[in-house]
């Protein structure tokens, strides 16, 4: 069985969940969803970002579209 992974988008009056396959793919979804808005980080909400699996937080995608475990380091894909 695939898991899936979930990737919040949250800002203050958008607030989604998009199904991605992998940390890359949330990098590229999360950093075109902020510049089709025009979003600055300010304009993100808590959350904003944050990779589920089967509901628990495995990592999180920063404004900049690097992507980061839950125990802090960097995750590198390339």
């Amino acid at each position: 069985r695939r898991m899936v992974m979930i990737l919040k988008l949250r800002a203050k009056m958008d607030r989604q969940d998009v199904a991605v396959k992998d940390w890359s793919d949330a990098s590229v979804v999360f950093r075109d969803w902020i510049e089709k808005n025009g979003y600055g980080a300010s304009n993100l909400a808590k959350g904003a970002g944050d990779i589920l699996d089967m509901g628990k937080k495995v990592a999180h995608v920063s404004y900049n579209g690097r992507v980061w475990a839950a125990d802090g380091k960097e995750i590198i894909w390339r």
